[in-house]
């Protein structure tokens, strides 16, 4: 079952400060769901940007993928601003 709003994009690329990562749908899935997984940083951003725009609070997302409410809060400040959800 895919989870995220059909207008989600990954980063161009999926580059990351020069380095090319790859993007798993399954572990976004995990994060989303709570489970402990192994992250990159485009994956806990799409995490991020997908519950924002389900209006949940930077710090219930920081619990939820076990980061500090400020991480949370520096990723929505990089989001477009039609993707930050309010």
């Amino acid at each position: 079952m895919k989870t995220f709003p059909d207008h989600w994009e990954p980063p161009p690329d999926g580059v990351d400060r020069g380095r090319v990562v790859d993007i798993d749908e399954v572990v976004i899935d995990r994060l989303i769901a709570g489970i402990p997984v192994r992250s990159n940083v485009p994956e806990r951003k799409a995490a991020v940007q997908i519950l924002t725009l389900r209006g949940w609070s930077a710090m219930r997302i920081g619990q939820q993928l076990g980061c500090a409410q400020r991480t949370v809060v520096r990723y929505r400040v990089a989001m477009p601003i039609g993707m930050r959800g309010h």
